[in-house]
């Protein structure tokens, strides 16, 4: 191959990624289902060409994670899940999303393993960077000028929307924080850390515009990374910052303060207790998708919410681990949780 092709085909690879990424947010918009068959189609697509291209006589070169033996333990448990499932096919569909996802971690791995995986790793950055800041824009946009009380950008919901955003905030804080470029010197280092920091900054705020609760948990790694980074000034930043949550009104200290005084503030608590019953009568899982089926014969009654509300079932525990466990067995949020860490 030569450098002009492979040159393109780094360009085609780094489409892919833009595309995937910034069409994530979607999935949980207007166009859910054609989008996420489109995209789903997109993977198999560039997985079947990038992996047929590796494929040598006689030999197969593949980069693996250290924890692949457990990946694909996660992957059978998961499987094991059409047996115990009593509706096959939605099962069926949920295990094909699953495998998907697997298929895109693994793609992106032996992208970011060739010859331009630098680069391809650095251009996934300013992508994920870029969506982080248009979600932001949306969300922000949505509350000052839509009048919104809480921003959900193209999310359907404003809690995925904090979510999406609270695990994006992570890119542009590291690169305030640590030195990631070091071929960098001089005032253009320090105007690059400045920018992320002000990227940081705006992300942040576009959670801020969703009110959601996800803000305490984000503001726990954040404080982490600053005492740890810049220890005295961290604390000091970190209190700063908590006293302007507390004391200056904003979307999310208001929705905090009157969380008393929502009758289903406290819902997913009796959620997640509904869940540990429905995991100890099934161990083994009720099957991939089937939370939804079975929650109602194990919902607990909500006393302080009106008669109408008792019909209201879950779709799911509002808990990763907790819906593995109950849809996948135990042994699923374990093998996923040492996959992940």
């Amino acid at each position: 191959m030569g450098p002009a092709e492979k040159k393109s085909l780094n360009r085609l690879w780094m489409v892919f990624l833009a595309v995937i990424v910034l069409a994530g947010p979607l999935l949980k918009g207007g166009e859910t289902y054609f989008t996420a068959a489109g995209l789903r189609l997109l993977i198999i697509c560039a997985g079947m060409f990038f992996f047929s291209r590796k494929i040598k006589p006689g030999k197969f070169s593949l980069s693996i994670p250290i924890g692949n033996r457990i990946l694909l333990a996660l992957l059978l448990v998961l499987g094991a899940s059409l047996i115990t499932t009593h509706y096959f096919f939605p099962t069926i569909y949920w295990y094909t999303i699953f495998l998907g996802c697997f298929l895109l971690f693994y793609l992106a791995l032996n992208l970011m393993a060739g010859e331009k995986g630098g680069r391809l790793l650095q251009g996934l950055f300013w992508i994920l960077l870029a969506s982080g800041l248009i979600q932001s824009g949306l969300g922000i946009g949505e509350y000052f000028f839509q009048g919104r009380m809480r921003a959900a950008g193209s999310f359907f919901n404003p809690a995925y929307y904090a979510g999406y955003l609270a695990s994006l905030i992570s890119f542009p804080l590291a690169a305030a924080a640590f030195d990631l470029w070091p071929g960098i010197s001089g005032w253009k280092k320090w105007a690059l850390r400045l920018g992320m920091a002000l990227a940081a900054v705006i992300i942040f705020c576009g959670v801020l515009a969703s009110a959601s609760r996800v803000i305490i948990f984000l503001a726990l790694p954040l404080g982490l990374i600053l005492v740890v980074r810049f220890r005295y000034l961290g604390a000091a930043v970190l209190v700063l910052a908590a006293s302007a949550l507390i004391f200056i009104p904003n979307p999310a200290r208001d929705r905090i303060k009157n969380i008393n005084s929502d009758p289903y503030a406290w819902e997913r608590v009796t959620i997640w207790k509904s869940s540990l019953k429905m995991v100890r009568h099934h161990p083994a899982g009720v099957g991939l998708g089937m939370y939804q089926y079975y929650y109602h014969r194990y919902m607990y009654p909500m006393g302080n919410v009106k008669i109408g509300r008792y019909g209201q079932e879950a779709w799911q525990s509002h808990n990763e681990i907790l819906n593995f466990a109950a849809e996948s067995s135990v042994l699923a949020p374990l093998l996923g949780w040492d996959s992940w860490d």
